[in-house]
């Protein structure tokens, strides 16, 4: 959870710094030279999600298949955020009405119930008594 809540701050950082600089640019922006503007937010996305991979696999290998099923729901409900964010990144001609948040807030409330379930299912796991291994 430490790892995919910083990795979710992370890119909301992202997209707030690249809205920020949306507005403050808007016209260069417009005209097409977004060459520097944006590259930097692209190499931060290339970078958010990378500590969650290891955190994803141990959690795989270890958690029952209720949890690794949530674990990949969270894992793909960053990638969905990383998405969204990216294809913000390119901004065109007909996008100059403002900045459309709607597309991030509905997955970033995806993610948040994405979370919920993945705790939910780890609490589950750790609240319940151990079961004898049946013998061969």
């Amino acid at each position: 959870m430490q790892e995919w809540d910083a990795a979710h701050r992370r890119l909301k950082n992202i997209w707030t710094q690249a809205e920020d600089v949306y507005y403050q640019d808007v016209n260069r922006i417009l005209e097409g030279d977004i060459g520097e503007i944006y590259n930097s937010f692209l190499d931060q996305l290339e970078e958010a999600n990378a500590p969650t991979t290891t955190a994803f696999e141990r959690v795989t290998m270890l958690g029952p298949r209720d949890v690794d099923n949530a674990a990949l729901e969270l894992e793909q409900a960053l990638q969905r955020l990383r998405a969204v964010a990216k294809s913000r990144l390119f901004p065109l001609p007909e996008r100059a009405t403002g900045w459309n948040s709607e597309p991030w807030d509905s997955s970033d409330l995806a993610a948040a119930a994405a979370r919920q379930v993945f705790v939910d299912r780890v609490r589950r796991v750790l609240t319940s008594p151990p079961a004898p291994m049946p013998r061969a």
